[in-house]
């Protein structure tokens, strides 16, 4: 079972509604919620100060970490597509990226990253309580990834590179 699904059980046989200010120590899986929120926002007009309070996201943080995203950052990638996200990343900055792809191919390992199919270690009943939950818990930091997967996507295209082939559903 997952960290999340445990998280999610608990809070519900606490008869409780499972959130994320429930998640206040460093030990439990959703310490860290919305860390990528809290990156992108930066450490400017109270950004880190209400992430590490709350570790919860909100519309204005979501609003300065698309600008600073879109403003402050050459290149974004997304680790499904590593291998795609290394090859944006050595076009787009060449001066520090060239050779960086051949030298990931050459080592890399058989994971989920670059292709492999993941472990069916998901039950159908937890899948549909978790992914809901996680959605919930972490709506902002869903909404920032929905964008830079889509910047992305975007930047793949004007450099040329091809999309990677679909991971088979399971």
């Amino acid at each position: 079972s997952s960290a999340a699904s445990d998280v999610y059980k608990r809070q519900r046989s606490r008869g409780g509604r499972a959130r994320a200010g429930a998640a206040a120590d460093r030990g439990d899986c959703l310490y860290w919620a919305n860390a990528q929120l809290a990156y992108f926002c930066g450490v400017g007009g109270g950004c880190a100060r209400r992430a590490r309070r709350t570790r919860a996201g909100g519309a204005a943080a979501l609003a300065r970490a698309l600008a600073n995203g879109d403003r402050d950052f050459a290149g974004v990638g997304v680790v499904e597509d590593l291998a795609g996200s290394l090859a944006v990343l050595e076009r787009v900055l060449p001066t520090y990226f060239a050779g960086i792809r051949a030298a990931y191919d050459a080592q890399a390992t058989h994971s989920r990253a670059n292709g492999a199919t993941p472990p069916d270690d998901l039950d159908d009943a937890a899948a549909a309580t978790v992914e809901p939950f996680l959605r919930h818990v972490l709506k902002w930091e869903y909404a920032l990834y929905d964008r830079l997967r889509r910047k992305f996507a975007d930047q793949k295209r004007a450099c040329g590179l091809a999309e990677p082939p679909r991971a088979r559903a399971h």
